[in-house]
């Protein structure tokens, strides 16, 4: 499963959502404008994570985990915080960072493999955010215990596409 858009495109990088569900769609879209919002000139793992945590079966698959909801976003708010990161027009698409790119292009479908599922979930994307292991995303979490062996199982506990 490809979702990445043609890297020669002269417009932003853009993650293709085809076999993603409409859930993990507005994710990506809520990230693309929670970034613009705090000022932000790039979408990062951290911007992703802060909009998972409005979703049902993350917030689901963190309490399965014994993490509490509030301790995440308290520790997402912190590190995205509300100061300007390079103001951006509007107009101006914003551009995925490395990571995240990684995260949507590289880990999210094998997590979608390894489920053998044919779509690309929030439960997916999450994992993703885990796998990739190194960015603010999977710091935040891993400060709180979410290791990916049992994300993944608490996740896939709760799947539905």
């Amino acid at each position: 499963m490809i979702i990445y858009s043609n890297p020669t495109s002269s417009s932003a990088w853009a993650p293709r959502t085809q076999h993603f569900t409409s859930a993990a769609r507005r994710v990506l879209e809520h990230a693309q404008a929670e970034a613009r919002r705090l000022g932000y000139n790039y979408i990062g793992t951290e911007h992703i994570l802060h909009c998972l945590l409005h979703d049902s079966d993350v917030a689901a698959t963190l309490s399965r985990l014994s993490v509490r909801l509030r301790s995440v976003r308290e520790l997402v708010d912190d590190l995205i915080g509300t100061d300007s990161h390079g103001r951006r027009s509007p107009d101006v698409p914003l551009d995925w960072d490395g990571r995240a790119r990684r995260v949507l292009e590289d880990l999210v479908p094998r997590e979608v493999l390894n489920a053998g599922h044919h779509y690309a979930g929030v439960e997916h994307v999450f994992l993703g955010l885990i796998r990739e292991g190194e960015g603010p995303a999977a710091t935040v979490l891993a400060s709180l215990g979410v290791h990916l062996k049992a994300a993944r199982r608490a996740a896939l506990a709760g799947a539905s596409p």
